[in-house]
């Protein structure tokens, strides 16, 4: 009886690294680089002798060097491995990408790394920011409107009490001596609604 799973390596035996979206890079225990899949000469535009054999340094922008030398490299010596870590590269444009990146030390000390292109994740992540400061600047309309008496623009009965509630508790836990006296001129109002619908 034949076994699907022997079938299933079979087919799959012959693929490569360039066939995965997503880039492929080997480093050794120097940090030179010593093999790049076709991602990086399609999508990010090296040509292969640019950097094979050069420092991985020369693809990340400052902070993310500063980042991949002070956390990355003592994480991979310590655990062998790391995961969706944010750094920013460079295309051979010079053209910054962010990227989530995945690091594995190997048997034979060389550190397997794939990266993935975050600019999408990012792009969302800005419009989400962006909503939510939208909601917040329109809830607080919202609350100014709801506290606000449209006839006299003076804060309304709740909010005078929610507020002078605040001011003194804060008072009375400074220790010190507080007072409020609220005038009501409801009777004003009446007056000022009455001649208005007349």
């Amino acid at each position: 009886m034949e076994n699907k799973n022997d079938n299933f390596k079979g087919k799959f035996l012959n693929y490569s690294p360039d066939e995965f979206p997503n880039g492929a890079l080997v480093t050794n225990d120097s940090k030179i680089i010593v093999y790049v899949n076709s991602y990086f000469t399609t999508e990010l535009l090296w040509k292969v002798d640019d950097i094979v054999g050069k420092n991985i340094d020369i693809l990340l922008t400052k902070p993310s060097c500063i980042f991949f030398q002070s956390y990355i490299i003592p994480t991979l010596s310590h655990e062998k491995m790391c995961e969706e870590m944010q750094l920013t590269i460079f295309n051979a444009r010079g053209i910054r990408i962010p990227i989530t990146v995945n690091a594995a030390v190997g048997e034979d000390g060389y550190v397997y790394w794939s990266f993935f292109n975050s600019s999408k994740r990012d792009q969302l992540y800005d419009e989400l920011i962006k909503a939510r400061e939208r909601l917040i600047e329109t809830t607080d309309e919202l609350k100014l409107l709801a506290s606000i008496d449209d006839l006299t623009g003076l804060l309304n009965r709740r909010e005078m009490k929610y507020q002078s509630n605040l001011a003194l508790k804060d008072g009375l836990s400074e220790q010190h001596l507080a007072g409020l006296l609220i005038l009501d001129r409801g009777n004003c109002k009446t007056a000022v609604m009455t001649s208005i619908l007349s």
